[in-house]
């Protein structure tokens, strides 16, 4: 897996021909990384996103990956947890904008 094309995977949620969530499936050596994940707010509390979860974890395991890495925001924390990640680290980000106000 040396081509960065072939270790990087975007997956798409489609509802009705529409697009209504996204993530993006990383391929480590080791270890797979879950990034980007995101459904629609107006079609959040249907299964979108855990379904998507599920696909990139099945993807994971079908390339024989031991292990898969979320970073991710608190929101979506129930569901990550209904899909069997556990909490392991929280992160604080700082940022600094140097837009002027006109």
């Amino acid at each position: 897996m040396s081509d960065r094309k072939e270790r990087t995977r975007a997956f798409v949620a489609w509802l009705k021909g529409r697009p209504v969530g996204a993530t993006e499936l990383f391929l480590g050596l080791e270890c797979a990384g879950l990034h980007s994940l995101s459904v629609q707010e107006e079609y959040q509390g249907r299964g979108i996103g855990s379904a998507l979860i599920e696909h990139v974890c099945n993807q994971a395991i079908a390339e024989r990956v031991g292990k898969i890495v979320l970073l991710a925001s608190t929101e979506g924390q129930r569901v990550y947890a209904q899909r069997g990640f556990v909490e392991v680290a929280r992160f604080g980000y700082w940022y600094r904008s140097f837009q002027r106000s006109r």
